[in-house]
């Protein structure tokens, strides 16, 4: 399932220098998500790359997948190596933390872009995924940029609106095959 971030949180068009492009797909029974961005250089969290606390307060690209009953989990991943994940229950209600994936993440320094790629276990993933949606952050107040797949009304970002998301279509696995709606 391709997630292009083409607009502000808010549905303002953004330049295509600007734009990112998120996948998800699965990899066996796990799921796999992708990101390719451009690099804005942003200062990176003092910590080693690996599970980072906070990260939304970095240059990041994150990627929410919603089950049922406000179940969702928050993806977060940075350029310098850096991922979070969060299980919430409700409306900013974190019940857990740091679980580890797999990342990857490369900086092309004179292209200006940046990639990465984490696999996310299954057992993770609220089942089935209902909704989904993508977001890139950059910059520092007050110039920060908030960035959105699918735009969210309000008067400042808010990405929690889960109910306001798109409906998830099922990725397929690696080998081609569609997977069930939610694994």
């Amino acid at each position: 399932m391709q997630l292009p971030i083409r607009t502000t949180w808010d549905g303002l068009p953004i330049e295509p220098a600007e734009q990112v492009d998120v996948r998800i797909g699965r990899v066996g029974p796990d799921f796999t998500i992708a990101v390719q961005a451009p690099f804005h250089a942003d200062a990176p969290p003092a910590l080693p790359a690996g599970s980072c606390p906070e990260l939304w307060l970095y240059e990041a690209v994150e990627c929410f997948l919603v089950g049922e009953g406000e179940r969702y989990l928050e993806v977060e991943l940075g350029p310098h190596g850096h991922y979070l994940l969060l299980a919430l229950e409700g409306t900013r209600n974190i019940v857990r933390q740091g679980m580890p994936a797999r990342f990857q993440a490369e900086i092309d320094h004179e292209r200006r872009r940046w990639r990465g790629s984490i696999t996310v276990p299954r057992e993770l993933v609220p089942q089935p995924i209902t909704r989904v949606n993508a977001f890139a952050l950059h910059g520092q107040e007050p110039e920060r940029r908030y960035l959105c797949h699918w735009p969210l009304p309000g008067a400042r970002p808010d990405f929690h609106q889960i109910a306001r998301f798109p409906p998830f279509s099922a990725p397929t696995d690696a080998a081609g095959e569609p997977g069930a709606p939610g694994g």
